[in-house]
């Protein structure tokens, strides 16, 4: 049984790097240095390098590459670092046609029948006789993990409206389990238009997932079975259409003791600022899927373009994030996957070291999971698989999970994964959902995009929605703000749909009892539907719907993510439950925040989110016995400090709001706790 590779005690940073076999003496020593210097036990090394090298070793370079971390997993245990393997063994960096690089009998294939000669078919059966030999090469190291990359997937899914592969072997295959055969176009069609054969498409893809993940795990453990073998989770929102429920794939790779698992980061840069808090749903869904039992490594990345590609303000971000989610072991991708110098980006050693201080007390403080608050985001693994309607594009059954914490996020609006007493669905997963849970959906507070509300239509529930959704409107110029209630202050206001997606507007055919808040206009201002509703239904719900489609991945959410549009949510939220936001910063608009409530603790990271720094912000807490004198908050040396003396009580009659007056640049997080 193997030990615990990492310190529960500590934040454990992991430098996780490519060590060159041209170059092993200087960039070895050079490994050692930075670990010294920035109090770095574990190393995480790369069987290749990645980024200049032919997608898949073979097995004479897998040789000569293990050897080379061999070697330096025991130079480095003279100096107490611990070594673990990133295993790649498809990701497509090159652009080149591999057929002579690597000897397969087919290729992953688009629908329309066009072949990508990077990646072989994971069908084929010469990649399974690769995968034994491979892993049995990488497990004679006897590293303490050897982590799958995230290319354990169908990495061109959705490429040319494609499921999964499209290959010769999967008809055959298909054909052989389902007893029907058909051409690749009439799969095609198939898969697009009935939800039958798309169910055991999506699961024939799911389960060579698994299966290949077991044929590694076996492979290693035959070795070495106390090599515990990870999953580099991919990009959840696009699972569901292949069958990968990351739990499937995790049970198939046999856990030794706990499973080793990285979350990814999101975006690999900063240059779209309004990317950053929805990139967070990543590791905060697969931390909420989990739980508590799994060592988290979750990627940190400047990689290859250091500052000129991510900030180190951003890094800082990331790490607190990860903390807070209870992800104590962050893997630094320093200097890309080339080779290069650890030090090639030379703040980062200053960076850990400075930093250490605020990471341990953030680390020290860090919530219970199942303690999130704020508007509860829902999704099933089953989305696509449960879907009944035929589709036109394979990338609109990804869930809208980035949009939604995006649209959510950047308005300052507190959004979570647990049970909360206001929850939002958009997009397919109220088809998975059974009707015990989606009447108690109703019976409850309620926000609903166009899809979901269409969804919950198709399953019966129109009396209980307020309105069914119809075509698409066109043309469309704006949306008029026209309840004086719910709007106030922007009532006769305009926000822009210029860059909505065509088909995004449905008209909303209400029922007599719905409140409209908004229109849809033309061109000529003239009224042409609604574009909010709301309806108190016959269960006792209350229920809010956008005429909208929030999609997996609009281009532009401005028409979301706007002053008039961040009112009216929050009168809703104010409507619905106000505990659902139970901090809210008032003024500057341009905020995120996140709580945790045990009962016995509130905490909150407070984030700026604009480049334009401010000394004061106002708090609207929602939350009822908070007093000033009872907030904490976490100082850049990771103390515990009063903030009392920073906060002036302006409540009204209506309003708990406190002022504080503290510096708060972009993205440096206040981090307040209040003790009950």
């Amino acid at each position: 049984m193997r030990d615990n590779f990492f310190a529960p005690d500590r934040v454990n940073y992991i430098l996780r790097t490519y060590l060159p076999t041209w170059n092993y003496e200087a960039r070895v020593e050079e490994i050692v240095r930075f670990c010294k210097e920035t109090d770095t036990h574990h190393v995480m090394l790369f069987t290749d390098a990645q980024h200049i090298c032919w997608n898949q070793l073979t097995l004479d370079e897998a040789k000569l590459e293990a050897a080379n971390i061999a070697k330096a997993k025991a130079r480095l245990a003279q100096d107490g670092i611990r070594v673990g393997i990133n295993s790649s063994y498809t990701m497509p960096q090159s652009r080149f046609d591999h057929r002579g690089q690597c000897d397969y009998d087919y290729w992953v294939t688009r629908a329309d029948g066009s072949c990508d000669h990077r990646i072989p078919c994971p069908l084929d059966p010469k990649l399974d006789t690769y995968l034994k030999a491979f892993y049995t090469i990488l497990a004679d190291v006897h590293a303490d993990y050897i982590y799958l990359d995230d290319d354990h997937r169908y990495l061109f899914h959705g490429d040319n409206n494609t499921f999964g592969c499209h290959c010769d072997l999967h008809l055959k295959t298909f054909t052989e389990r389902t007893g029907s055969e058909r051409t690749r176009e009439a799969l095609n069609d198939a898969l697009l238009n009935d939800a039958a054969v798309r169910r055991q498409w999506i699961e024939m893809l799911g389960e060579r997932l698994v299966e290949i993940a077991r044929i590694v795990s076996d492979t290693v453990h035959a070795v070495d079975p106390d090599v515990e073998v990870g999953q580099m989770v991919p990009c959840v929102h696009p699972l569901p259409a292949m069958g990968h429920s990351i739990t499937n794939v995790m049970d198939a790779m046999a856990p030794v003791t706990r499973p080793v698992v990285r979350p990814c980061i999101g975006p690999y840069g900063d240059t779209i600022r309004r990317h950053i808090i929805p990139g967070m749903f990543y590791l905060e869904f697969i931390g909420h899927v989990l739980g508590d039992d799994v060592d988290y490594t979750p990627e940190i990345e400047t990689t290859p373009h250091t500052r000129f590609s991510m900030s180190m303000t951003t890094v800082r971000f990331h790490i607190t994030q990860a903390l807070l989610n209870g992800m104590n072991n962050p893997a630094l991708s320093t200097s890309g996957y080339m080779g290069n110098s650890m030090f090639l980006e030379p703040e980062w050693v200053l960076f850990l070291r400075n930093e250490r201080a605020w990471f341990e007390g953030i680390r020290s403080i860090a919530p219970q999971r199942g303690t999130r608050c704020g508007v509860q985001l829902i999704f099933d693994f089953d989305s696509t698989k449960a879907n009944p309607n035929p589709i036109d594009d394979v990338n609109d059954q990804n869930w809208p999970a980035f949009m939604l914490c995006d649209v959510l996020g950047n308005m300052g609006f507190a959004y979570t994964f647990d049970d909360s007493p206001v929850r939002f669905l958009a997009g397919d997963t109220v088809y998975a959902l059974p009707d015990t849970q989606l009447q108690e959906l109703l019976s409850g507070n309620l926000i609903l995009d166009a899809s979901a509300a269409k969804a919950l239509v198709d399953r019966g529930y129109a009396g209980q929605v307020g309105c069914s959704p119809g075509e698409a409107i066109a043309p469309f110029g704006g949306e008029e703000c026209t309840d004086v209630d719910f709007f106030g202050p922007y009532v006769g206001d305009f926000f822009s749909h210029k860059a909505t997606p065509l088909q995004a507007i449905r008209q909303l055919n209400i029922a007599d009892s719905a409140k409209v808040l908004s229109h849809i206009i033309d061109h000529d201002r003239k009224r042409v539907a609604p574009g909010m509703i709301l309806f108190e239904n016959a269960l006792g719900g209350k229920i809010a719907v956008f005429a909208c489609r929030i999609g997996s991945s609009d281009p532009d959410t401005r028409h979301l993510v706007c002053y008039q549009r961040q009112w009216v949510m929050r009168q809703i939220l104010a409507w619905m439950a106000p505990e659902s936001m139970p901090v809210f910063v008032e003024s500057p608009k341009d905020f995120a925040v996140q709580c945790w409530d045990d009962g016995n603790r509130l905490l909150a990271c407070i984030t700026n989110l604009s480049y334009d720094n401010t000394d004061e912000i106002t708090v609207e807490i929602n939350v009822a016995g908070l007093t000033p004198a009872a907030v904490r908050y976490i100082d850049d040396d990771g103390a515990s400090q009063s903030l009392t003396e920073y906060i002036e009580d302006v409540s009204t009659d209506a309003q708990m709001l406190w002022r504080i007056q503290r510096p708060m640049p972009l993205l440096r997080s206040l981090v307040m706790i209040v003790e009950r």
